[in-house]
């Protein structure tokens, strides 16, 4: 109860719980107090079987996943495009094979980001870290039995400090990694575990019980109520919910409490006996009524009913999935069939998901003009994969005319990840009047001399790379233009535009000591600075440039929302307007405006290319982005190559 309510009411966007993600440590913290609870005893007992535990494991955990998986494969061949829908298959066969916390580390990089909100199996990484857990901890007590009882307690206790040590780590230097992975999780359930082996106080006088168990619930309920998505998680704030807990557990074990009585009441308690049904089936529901809605944010009446609805579709899995399997011979199934079932379930789930990703997402399944607009997702520049987060040395690669020659390059793209969705229409403008041109650029990294990007991370050298194209520039004589391109609003100001998930990008000098919490101002002076810099460190070596403005940002994601207008009737958003998109951009574009010195320095403003007076999301029926702030290859080609073929080079 304490540990699937929170999660729940936080997945719904219940606004006095944003931090109910932290069910999810309560619920580690009591599997490994659980299950070591048992296998300490069979081990003692010397009835301890490995075969034995992974059956009851695969009662408990396969037949009702399996169903969750098959339904949310069947829901999203009708309702997901074909990228969301590959993207499903590829976690569905991640979560089959108890990896999906690994895959959702890789792909999703962030839990509370939006994307994440529309995975419908993005739930069951916990479920990954759990049996990879449970993998070696059970061999790990057996071996441990021939010891005495104190190093058993000493190995575990010293297994979960240093997980501990790994999770605080791991949040300052790897967030999205200490937050999905087991190595930073383990210690929750070492919790636990250390709770069945008999560590913790002695409560033999009733007020004391009363007093710990008072002071668990409390824990977890600050926790809920106080953290957010903004909280490092999970180093030491994982400790308030996980030590509230273990007060939970300590007291309940040692004797009756308030609290106690308050979770057997029988209501209560069948939540809780429903509670792995929930989990299971709550976020799905949630996450395809988020794709339908095409919004991140749920009314409250369909958040309620989203609700309602995993509640009656838990009861109904707990009554005819999860107890028809838990039942065993003559009532029920023996261990072979158990074992069979589960191989053949997880095998079948594995089949289609493979199948559906090797067919692409089975584009067919939509009209012509939905999937045209579908298709905008994945419509990047071809160049991309062979031209981006490329540093000089290895060779910055070659667009437009003469690409596969040696000869000299009349130009140089440099920039960001708004950069490279330019490079489709650039590339075209230039093959079109028989130009050559280089093209550099870097994730989250805006051609701007000195500055580094602290909320990518000690990893992320900006400065490193901004530097070693100068240093490119100046070792060359030719390239006698210079294009930056970059998100310069985001830049400038810090803040993200409205409605779009994301840390704030904070600017700091290179080599100088983090400055804290994000402010605008800040923000501002550095780039104000910084850009002036480059300029001139660029046409000090003889160049001319050329800046483009910033390309307006919608607000919302435009393929997967045009294409749920054309299937569904939706009415797309209100785009921002040529007035708003200036508002946004308005610092941004005086900076970089008041540095033109023609003929020398150029700036080019896009906005009013994109917006008159409402900001164009489509052409002819296809996405001008590729989301919700980024050109498609389409709209690259559309906008920024002809601009370059009637202004720039006529």
């Amino acid at each position: 109860m304490v540990a699937i309510v929170p999660v729940v009411l936080y997945h719904a966007g219940v606004p006095f719980l944003p931090g109910g993600f932290i069910g999810v440590d309560v619920f580690f913290v009591i599997s490994g107090f659980l299950i070591t609870g048992i296998l300490h005893r069979e081990i003692t007992q010397e009835r301890f079987s490995l075969v034995g535990f992974y059956e009851r494991r695969a009662r408990r955990i396969l037949p009702a996943l399996a169903a969750v998986m098959f339904a949310s494969v069947i829901a999203g061949l009708v309702m997901l495009s074909p990228t969301r829908l590959v993207d499903l298959s590829q976690s569905a066969i991640a979560t089959a094979a108890f990896v999906s916390n690994v895959w959702f580390w890789i792909t999703t990089a962030d839990y509370f980001s939006l994307e994440a909100e529309f995975q419908p199996l993005l739930h069951t990484w916990s479920l990954a870290v759990e049996e990879q857990f449970y993998i070696l901890f059970p061999l790990l007590l057996w071996l441990l039995a021939r010891w005495p009882r104190r190093v058993t307690l000493w190995a575990v206790a010293t297994l979960t400090g240093l997980s501990f040590a790994l999770a605080i780590l791991g949040v300052a230097r790897e967030p999205s990694a200490s937050f999905f992975l087991a190595p930073t999780r383990g210690w929750e359930l070492g919790l636990g575990a250390l709770l069945a082996l008999g560590i913790g106080p002695t409560l033999t006088a009733r007020w004391l019980r009363e007093l710990v168990a008072f002071a668990g619930l409390a824990a977890i309920l600050v926790a809920a109520m106080v953290y957010d998505a903004s909280t490092p998680f999970p180093g030491a704030a994982a400790l308030l919910p996980c030590l509230g807990a273990a007060a939970l557990i300590s007291a309940g074990a040692q004797g009756r409490s308030l609290a106690s009585r308050l979770l057997s009441f029988k209501p209560i308690a069948f939540v809780g006996l429903i509670s792995y049904s929930l989990y299971l089936w709550h976020w799905p529901i949630l996450a395809y009524l988020r794709v339908y809605l095409d919004d991140r944010a749920l009314p409250p009446a369909l958040a309620a009913a989203a609700v309602v609805a995993a509640f009656a579709a838990a009861v109904l899995s707990w009554a005819y999935v999860e107890r028809p399997f838990r039942r065993r011979p003559p009532r029920g199934f023996g261990r072979a069939a158990i074992f069979a079932l589960s191989g053949t379930g997880t095998s079948a789930a594995v089949v289609i998901a493979a199948g559906i990703w090797l067919s692409d997402g089975l584009p067919l399944r939509f009209p012509a003009d939905v999937m045209l607009a579908y298709a905008g997702t994945d419509d990047a520049s071809p160049d991309r994969e062979r031209c981006f987060d490329v540093w000089p040395e290895s060779g910055l690669c070659r667009i437009g005319a003469a690409t596969e020659s040696e000869g000299p390059a009349d130009f140089l793209l440099w920039g960001d990840s708004h950069a490279v969705t330019m490079l489709s229409g650039v590339a075209d403008a230039a093959r079109r009047t028989g130009r050559t041109g280089l093209f550099a650029g870097y994730q989250a990294c805006p051609p701007v001399l000195g500055v580094r990007r602290v909320d990518q991370g000690p990893r992320h050298d900006c400065s490193g790379f901004n530097a070693a194209v100068l240093a490119e520039l100046r070792g060359r004589r030719d390239v006698p233009l210079v294009i930056l391109a970059a998100r310069w609003a985001l830049t400038a100001e810090g803040h993200r535009a409205p409605n779009e998930d994301g840390k704030p990008a904070l600017l700091a000098w290179a080599g100088r000591p983090d400055p804290g919490p994000y402010h605008p101002e800040r923000n501002f002076a550095i780039f104000k600075q910084a850009i002036a810099e480059t300029v001139a460190a660029i046409r000090s070596t003889g160049r001319r440039v050329i800046i483009l403005g910033n390309v307006p940002e919608i607000g919302w994601d435009v393929p997967s929302q045009l294409g749920n207008h054309l299937l569904w009737g939706h009415a797309l958003p209100n785009a921002p307007t040529l007035a708003s998109a200036s508002r946004r951009q308005s610092r941004a574009d005086s900076v970089l405006a008041g540095l033109a010195d023609p003929p020398d320095v150029h700036f080019l403003s896009l906005a009013g290319l994109l917006c008159d007076p409402a900001c164009r999301t489509s052409l002819e029926g296809r996405p001008l982005y590729l989301d919700d702030d980024h050109l498609s290859s389409y709209g690259s080609v559309r906008i920024i190559g002809s601009l370059f073929r009637e202004k720039v080079w006529r």
